[in-house]
């Protein structure tokens, strides 16, 4: 709410007095991300699943559909330090194609572009999109064995790890926080 409320001061000033305003909004809580322009544009298709991780941190998993075929989807994993300390760590994306005719692995097609750069644009305002796209539209065509495999690349207080597990093409983001 609030960042959407300085957003439309912002506006409002824009277009009133010719003002300027850098403003760089962030998702710091799985509140935040529950409450997220991303969210609001693309809801999950069934409900928030959450579990404890064996490091102490707690696995939030919202599930997509990507696009009409019903057996095309992609996931958001939002870990956060614990179950009581709600603070984001880890964003973990999963795109599965099962297209007819199936796309494998998954490719980063400009659908995805778009997801990913609405995601992006919500988590952190600030960061490059365009320059991660790049990353990510080069590192997809990289194949491993587990994404923890994939070289890490930081944007800012985010790195990244991008690669094809099986099938399915993965982005692994660390935040520091």
């Amino acid at each position: 709410m609030r960042n959407r409320l300085i957003s439309a001061i912002a506006i409002i000033l824009i277009i009133s007095f010719g003002v300027s305003i850098s403003y760089s909004a962030e998702i710091k809580t799985l509140e935040d991300f529950k409450n997220s322009i991303f969210l609001q544009k693309y809801p999950p298709k069934r409900d928030m699943k959450s579990w404890p991780l064996r490091d102490g941190g707690y696995n939030n998993s919202f599930g997509f559909q990507l696009g009409t075929d019903e057996y095309s989807w992609f996931s958001i994993e939002v870990v956060t330090k614990s179950k009581n300390n709600p603070i984001i760590i880890n964003y973990g994306i999963s795109f599965h194609d099962e297209s007819d005719p199936p796309v494998h692995p998954t490719k980063f097609t400009m659908q995805i572009k778009t997801i990913f750069s609405t995601f992006l644009n919500s988590i952190d305002s600030s960061l490059p999109t365009k320059d991660i796209n790049n990353y990510v539209q080069k590192q997809s065509l990289s194949k491993y064995r587990v994404i923890t495999d994939a070289p890490k690349k930081a944007y800012g207080k985010y790195s990244f790890r991008v690669g094809t597990v099986t099938h399915e093409l993965i982005i692994d983001i660390d935040k520091e926080n």
